[in-house]
């Protein structure tokens, strides 16, 4: 929604190019997803190093 903080979530990291097309329409067959988040964290994905927030 405008004006909310959007995170941003993986959900296949390692999906092959080819299949992002399937993947993507079975996201949307879902979205927008709802949730509430009782805990918050950044993290580095390049090290797996995290910060709470």
């Amino acid at each position: 929604m405008p004006g909310r903080w959007v995170p941003h979530c993986t959900l296949a990291p390692r999906v092959p190019l080819v299949a992002l097309p399937v993947l993507t329409a079975a996201v949307y067959d879902v979205l927008p997803l709802e949730a509430t988040a009782d805990r918050a964290a950044l993290v580095d994905s390049s090290t797996g190093q995290l910060w709470a927030l």
